[in-house]
């Protein structure tokens, strides 16, 4: 009974779907130790034939098996073509590695996949490889971004992006911590905070303690947290850290052991023991123990261990989210102020929107399901006497990507 009652508790706070770290379709496992991957990634292969239906086929299998989230790689360098890792020379794919992008996201929905984290991996050097700053390169990275996210935003899934792998500094990186505050602010001033969380995060306190530094006082609003290792004193430890720096952003776990029962145990037994929100997982091909030092797996499709512990449960429906206003009746301070507190429903994540009452500009406001947003305005004179008005809700979530709106009639009471 203990057990069925703490399964339904991760489960409640799992509440999406998980999936797999998809960026190769294949590894070639020539003798012991030895895992080739990089002729093998799926975007720039996308466009041959026989990689294509390889893919195709493995999407297939992951949807089968109950995945429904995958976490996709750009790996990208001035120069590069390695199979994996795409020239970005001037801060852009060629046309034939965006539109090998593009296809596979429209294939990553076909087979059914309900949503999608786009991860950028800037390589030559890797950030961590920095031994002075190189402005160009930084302007490069930057530039990709912003060239490849109409596509990820056309592909019509629930999608948030990774600004670069891992990037979240530790101890004695100053570079490190120079390019993200610079990314962060760079990002956020073109794009916002509604689709991206930030620069994952390798799940140690020493590393989540310089979360601050990094994003300041505008942190995103979902972490993406990796876990390898002890994951349950890991989890059960980044969650303190971050709680005694008072962010209580629900996480992803964004990578971890492949199909890994003590993985998927000891992450459970912490999800339920913190009771940290965390939206879905999505393992990485890495199988704990191995011989290889990054992937072993030539495809992701089983998911029977994270399965087994809730991290695959299915909404009831795909339905956009809602918002309601808690009171119809709002009343304004002798200062002009009302406060207009909105309740988001039929989502499991994030929603955000605007709220405009007519003839006014439109204010923006988030709330966590189950929590209710409070937006503060300061009325003109017109507005402060008694009357009737109109607010006009505009409304999205994380898990959808539906636009709802909706008119709803209040009343403005002076104090």
């Amino acid at each position: 009974m203990l057990r069925g009652v703490v399964t339904g508790l991760a489960m409640a706070i799992a509440a999406l779907p998980g999936g797999s770290n998809f960026d190769w379709y294949r590894v070639d496992r020539p003798g012991p130790g030895v895992c080739i991957r990089e002729p093998y990634g799926v975007i720039p292969n996308f466009d041959a034939p026989a990689a294509r239906a390889q893919i195709e086929s493995e999407l297939a299998q992951m949807a089968a098996a109950g995945q429904r989230r995958l976490r996709i790689g750009i790996f990208h360098g001035r120069g590069l073509d390695t199979g994996t890792i795409m020239d970005s020379a001037g801060g852009d794919l060629s046309p034939r590695n965006r539109g090998n992008l593009a296809a596979l996201l429209h294939a990553v929905k076909a087979a059914g996949f309900s949503g999608i984290e786009v991860a950028f991996h800037p390589q030559a050097p890797s950030l961590d490889a920095w031994t002075h700053w190189d402005e160009s390169r930084f302007q490069e990275n930057w530039q990709v971004i912003r060239h490849l996210r109409p596509i990820i935003r056309a592909a019509g899934l629930p999608y948030r992006i990774d600004l670069s792998n891992e990037a979240i500094p530790g101890p004695g990186q100053p570079l490190l911590l120079e390019y993200t505050r610079r990314l962060w602010r760079l990002y956020t001033r073109a794009f916002g905070r509604d689709d991206t969380v930030g620069f994952s995060v390798i799940g140690d306190p020493a590393r989540i303690r310089r979360i601050p530094e990094v994003y300041g006082g505008r942190p995103p609003y979902t972490f993406d947290l990796h876990f390898y290792g002890d994951e349950r004193a890991l989890f059960t430890a980044a969650d303190g850290t971050a709680r005694q720096l008072g962010l209580k952003q629900p996480w992803i776990v964004g990578e971890a052991f492949y199909d890994d029962a003590t993985a998927a145990q000891q992450l459970h037994d912490a999800i339920a023991g913190t009771h940290r929100r965390v939206y879905h997982l999505t393992q990485w091909p890495l199988m704990r123990g191995s011989d290889c030092a990054d992937v072993d797996v030539t495809a992701p499709v089983a998911f029977d261990a994270y399965a087994a512990q809730g991290f695959d449960p299915l909404p009831d429906a795909a339905r956009a989210a809602h918002a309601v206003l808690v009171r119809r009746t709002l009343r304004v301070d002798r200062h002009g102020t009302v406060s207009i507190p909105i309740r988001c429903r039929d989502t499991t994540t994030r929603c955000y929107g605007t709220v405009a009452l007519r003839g006014l500009h439109a204010w923006r406001f988030s709330a966590y399901a189950g929590q209710t947003a409070s937006v503060r305005v300061r009325l003109p004179r017109r507005y402060r006497s008694a009357m009737h008005a109109t607010a006009a809700l505009t409304v999205r979530s994380e898990d959808s990507t539906a636009t709802t709106r909706r008119a709803v009639a209040i009343v403005l009471v002076s104090s």
